[in-house]
Parts: structure tokens; sequence; C-alpha cells
């Protein structure tokens, strides 16, 4: 088993008491940490830099997003190729 951070630990309990169904983040955590025991790695020197960078591409992605979303360009969805060519 590889080891793993208590902020990804975080990350994950957050993601999934999001969805309302079960326990809280905070119970969830306390299972982890728990299950990890030893295998719980320090935090990397740079979190707080880490954090910023992660919350930077969220916010980026969300933009992105809401960019393609509002414009009125139609998306094309690629088909499957067909033919001699797709079987070369």
């Amino acid at each position: 088993m590889s080891r793993v951070r208590r902020s990804t630990l975080e990350r994950i309990a957050e993601a999934i008491a999001s969805s309302g169904r079960g326990p809280s983040a905070a119970e969830l955590l306390e299972r982890f940490v728990a299950a990890a025991a030893e295998k719980l790695a320090p935090e990397s020197k740079w979190l707080e830099r880490l954090e910023r960078r992660r919350l930077r591409r969220l916010r980026k992605d969300r933009y992105l997003k809401s960019q393609v979303l509002s414009s009125n360009v139609p998306i094309h969805v690629a088909q499957p190729m067909t033919g001699p060519v797709a079987s070369a």
C-alpha cells in the first residue's frame, strides 16, 4: 500500500460527503486517518502553494466551461470513422 497525505484524505472525504448521503466529511476523515495509520505521509512543505494552484485550475476550468456553454457556437461531436481508412 502506498502512502497518502491527510490533505488528500480531506479532499476525498469532502467530495464523498458533498453527496448529502452518509456521514459528514469530518466523520469520514476520522475513519480514513484511522485506516491509514502509519501509512499517513507528512504534508508537503509546499501545501499552501499546491492548494493555490489547485484553486486556480478549478476556477480556470469553470471559467472555460461557462464560456463554452454561454457561447452560440455549436459543439460538434466527432463521429467514428468508417470504411477502409478506419481498418488500416
